[in-house]
């Protein structure tokens, strides 16, 4: 008695065809492209955090725990001078403790509020994929920090950069820092003033 051994199915509109297994994999393939180009795309958004942070460091953060430091001198070189009277000690320290505590309570509290950024959103971005807006928000969803590029010129390179800083409120304006970009023959940005526009 024979049997019948299955075959290859050469229909193409048969389920189990060898175009219909393609199409599967193709399919499989599509999916894994996408999923490779949205990891690239988050490894560029991490990439541009870094950056972020580091420059908040470095002009906001770093300057703030200097004034600190000054502050502490300032302090110890008022001691020094009252050590001298030790009549005097008592009403210098009060003074010290009752002027200058407060103070650097407040400038503390307000490097805590500065330092808790915990996410950044990048949006409006232009014909060259370049993100023109780029908001910075607390734990708590208040805004922190809006940095906008504006004034792009013929090759689309923007030539101002301008940061707003919030209140803990997340809508009232603290501060507001505009500055210049400039670019290398490469077109490259390798440098920003600060103050200067």
């Amino acid at each position: 008695m024979a049997t019948n051994t299955e075959r290859i199915v050469l229909d193409p509109s048969a389920p189990d065809s060898l175009k219909a297994g393609a199409e599967k994999i193709n399919r499989a393939f599509d999916i894994y492209d996408q999923k490779v180009e949205n990891l690239e795309a988050g490894v560029q958004v991490a990439i541009g955090t870094a950056s972020d942070l580091e420059f908040k460091f470095r002009f906001e953060i770093e300057p703030v725990l200097s004034a600190h430091t000054d502050d502490v001198t300032r302090i110890d070189a008022r001691i020094d001078n009252v050590l001298g009277d030790q009549g005097q000690l008592t009403d210098a320290v009060n003074g010290l403790v009752a002027s200058e505590i407060p103070e650097l309570k407040t400038r503390m509290n307000n490097v805590e509020n500065d330092t808790g950024v915990l996410y950044v959103k990048r949006t409006e971005k232009d014909i060259n994929g370049v993100y023109t807006v780029v908001r910075s928000f607390r734990g708590n969803g208040t805004m922190h920090t809006k940095s906008e590029l504006t004034l792009p010129d013929e090759s689309g390179r923007y030539s101002r950069r301008t940061e707003t800083r919030y209140a803990a409120d997340g809508t009232t304006p603290v501060s507001v820092v505009t500055s210049a970009l400039f670019y290398d023959e490469d077109g490259d940005l390798y440098e920003e003033k600060l103050g200067e526009y």
